[in-house]
């Protein structure tokens, strides 16, 4: 039975090239590796609906994100239930073992593995690296980046937690896992 660890990260497959050291790594180590396309990302991302850049502020991306909102979900949660069912997937697999299962969460895709994590107990081990500080600090700062924001924005989440939480429950096992 072979380990497994799921990649999420900016880009998802199309980005491999800029992770390959830690492939590599990852896989002369014996474990089994799934680079993981989240819903309109990497290879999977959707062709332009008009004129501006996907992810620009008024881009395709920006418009799947506010109709989620609108149907009171999140291009958040989406992706963070991709990572769930990606789980479902590898238990499935007869040669993959169900109870070593890592997260790797990079860059502003971290939070979709911090989230995840937080909820399926099968993840024995989550790294997310990068990514950004926290909800409270992007609401707070006067000046910010608002390309791809609809992409992590979770709406009202401030009212329950602020990813520096999120990360101290998964790290404390708050999954069950």
């Amino acid at each position: 039975m072979l380990p497994i660890t799921i990649a999420i990260w900016d880009g998802g497959t199309t980005s491999i090239h800029e992770h390959l050291p830690w492939l590599q790594e990852t896989l002369e180590s014996g474990r089994t590796v799934l680079v993981l396309d989240v819903s309109g990302a990497g290879n999977i991302t959707p062709l332009a609906s008009n004129p501006r850049p996907l992810h620009d502020y008024k881009g395709f991306v920006k418009k799947l994100g506010e109709d989620l909102i609108g149907l009171g979900d999140s291009l958040a949660a989406l992706r963070a239930y991709d990572v769930t069912r990606a789980v479902d997937a590898c238990a499935q697999g007869p040669e993959i073992d169900d109870k070593d299962v890592e997260l790797l969460g990079h860059g502003r895709h971290s939070i979709y593995a911090l989230l995840a994590g937080a909820v399926e107990s099968r993840i024995n081990s989550l790294r997310a690296d990068g990514g950004w500080e926290g909800f409270a600090q992007f609401v707070s700062t006067r000046e910010y980046q608002y390309n791809d924001i609809t992409s992590v924005v979770i709406p009202g989440v401030l009212r329950h937690f602020d990813l520096p939480d999120l990360r101290r429950w998964v790290n404390n096992g708050a999954n069950g896992g």
